[in-house]
């Protein structure tokens, strides 16, 4: 696996430092419209859908603001989420509130966490890889392969071959270097590919995915087969109503395909946990 070097703030970014940074940003509201699961929360569950996420326990892992947990409550999944921000942990369980298939957000130091293994079907966890330092790589992949039931999934996003010097931060006072949000590596397909396998994960899914193109509604992850013959208005139509009803496309026979997924700038990873150890 690439690690980055010192340039990009490695020494900067200690574990308290990272944990105090998080804290400070979960607290700032103008800094809410820079978090990738509050902008692109609907489209996260619906790749997620596409893959096979249905009705079963669901943990977001490394929450944040709690922006991505929020929606899976709305949508009915029974959702937990953890985080290493204790300031997040507050925020997270005082805007979601009480709801029966909300089982409230857990604060974890380190690994492995207070939650119970093979607790949950799917895990996400968003924009959090490229955060974490070069030594808690491996226990991150064994802590969620840990927490997922046998046959359970993790979706994973990070930024996908991320020039880290677009995001360069020279500090005035004492002339540090450091990527201004922390990220720690730019991660490609083959390298995501080898850490989740080598930590026991079969995968299923790892591509750049752009997000941006499932808002363009001339964007229809279907067989092109099946629009050749309607208008852009019929399109625009049948695009709005099955990208809202999973059960509806199920039923007409048409089905995303992960294959479809437009390439793009995020690094999209859905990897399983084995059903038998052996």
């Amino acid at each position: 696996m690439a690690e980055i070097s010192s340039e990009f703030g490695a020494e900067v970014w200690t574990p308290e430092r990272i944990a105090r940074f998080w804290d400070i940003v979960s607290s700032e509201p103008r800094l809410e419209k820079f978090y990738f699961s509050k902008a692109w929360k609907n489209v996260i569950v619906k790749i997620a859908e596409i893959g096979g996420l249905e009705e079963q326990e669901v943990l977001d892992y490394g929450c944040g603001p709690g922006f991505l947990s929020e929606h899976l409550v709305e949508k009915g999944y029974v959702t937990t989420a953890l985080e290493f921000s204790k300031a997040s942990v507050e925020r997270v369980n005082s805007l979601i509130g009480k709801h029966s298939n909300w089982e409230g957000c857990v604060f974890s130091e380190a690994f492995p966490s207070p939650l119970p293994s093979q607790s949950f079907g799917w895990i996400f966890s968003i924009e959090t890889y490229e955060h974490l330092p070069q030594e808690w790589i491996d226990g991150y992949f064994r802590e969620i392969y840990r927490l997922l039931k046998p046959g359970g999934r993790l979706f994973l996003t990070t930024p996908f071959a991320e020039n880290l010097d677009s995001s360069l931060i020279l500090c005035p006072c004492c002339e540090t270097r450091f990527h201004r949000w922390g990220h720690l590596r730019s991660t490609t397909e083959e390298e995501m590919n080898e850490v989740a396998t080598s930590n026991g994960f079969t995968i299923e899914y790892c591509q750049g995915v752009s997000f941006e193109a499932f808002e363009d509604p001339n964007y229809l992850a279907y067989p092109e087969s099946f629009f050749d013959w309607g208008s852009y208005v019929v399109k625009r139509f049948l695009y709005r109503l099955f990208r809202s009803n999973l059960k509806l496309r199920h039923t007409l026979g048409c089905q995303f395909n992960l294959d479809n997924l437009p390439h793009g700038e995020n690094l999209v990873l859905i990897a399983s946990k084995p059903n038998s150890e052996g």
